[in-house]
């Protein structure tokens, strides 16, 4: 059935519009829906962050801190979507089957960031850019969770727009589940892109081997794919990101999180590398 709606979290900053433009070429060449969400968190959650006890006025300052910055928040993410909506001319509508092109609708409900793992499992893909700076936690935490709990691939946008996201694709493959689930659930990407390229370290075990193999798959989808290899010496992340530019990718598809979340925090790994580096849309499955 292909690619119908499309789950763009916004968070009221300015990394926003990054996320919005990354899901406008998916949602024109599918005719999607863009089901854009904006979470507010619970104003009384800011008080668990601070931990010692705190007096009664010190706690009534944090919560109205709270509630004037989630009001801020809200207000600066629907300003964003409305300036998106007015320059990429999508159609705003709620029903389904009602148009035959793109189109987009705005929610707003409070709740915490398990809320966007939970409406990620109804889209197709969840499409979240990364923070514009290294304290916005929220943002960060709501990544780690669309891609560990919702149970749908997540593509991570470019700080800028793209022309296009698919017409070139690269595949990370590492013969890991995570990277097989990525490759299914990219399919109707695959099939619509003009060049798909295998990128694969031929160090590790059989994954030269492997690369053909799924190349071989692909081709009963009637899709050609060219297999490509690259070294796995330091650091894998970097030497992924590489290879993808490389080939001309606009869209690498990788499996996330391989090794367990704790490994890849402790020791780093691929997942953590790409996506604080990557400078190109990245489709990310668990």
């Amino acid at each position: 059935m292909g690619v119908k709606v499309l789950l763009v979290p916004v968070f009221g900053d300015k990394s926003d519009r990054p996320a919005l433009d990354a899901a406008l070429p998916l949602a024109r060449r599918f005719a999607a829906h863009v089901s854009v969400l904006h979470v507010e968190r619970d104003p009384a959650s800011d008080l668990l962050m601070v931990g010692d006890p705190l007096s009664a006025s010190a706690a009534e300052s944090i919560i109205e801190a709270a509630e004037a910055d989630i009001k801020t928040r809200a207000k600066q993410a629907r300003a964003t979507f409305e300036a998106w909506m007015k320059a990429s001319k999508l159609t705003h509508t709620g029903q389904p089957g009602t148009s035959k092109a793109a189109t987009a609708t705005w929610t707003q409900m409070q709740g915490a960031v398990e809320t966007i793992a939970r409406r990620g499992r109804l889209a197709d893909i969840v499409i979240l850019a990364r923070g514009s700076s290294e304290d916005d936690e929220r943002r960060s935490l709501a990544i780690e969770t669309a891609l560990t709990r919702s149970g749908r691939p997540v593509l991570l946008a470019a700080s800028k727009a793209p022309k296009a996201i698919g017409k070139t694709v690269a595949i990370a493959w590492n013969g890991s589940a995570e990277a097989a689930r990525a490759v299914a659930q990219s399919l109707p990407l695959l099939a619509e892109a003009s060049k798909i390229v295998v990128l694969t370290a031929p160090e590790k075990g059989n994954m030269g081997e492997d690369a053909e193999d799924l190349a071989r798959s692909l081709a009963w989808h009637g899709l050609t794919a060219e297999v490509r290899k690259f070294s796995a010496a330091g650091d894998i992340g970097a030497n992924v990101l590489a290879a993808a530019g490389k080939a001309g990718a606009d869209l690498l598809v990788m499996g996330a999180y391989s090794h367990s979340r704790l490994r890849e925090l402790v020791l780093g790994g691929v997942t953590r590398r790409v996506l604080k580096a990557a400078k190109l849309p990245v489709l990310m499955v668990h």
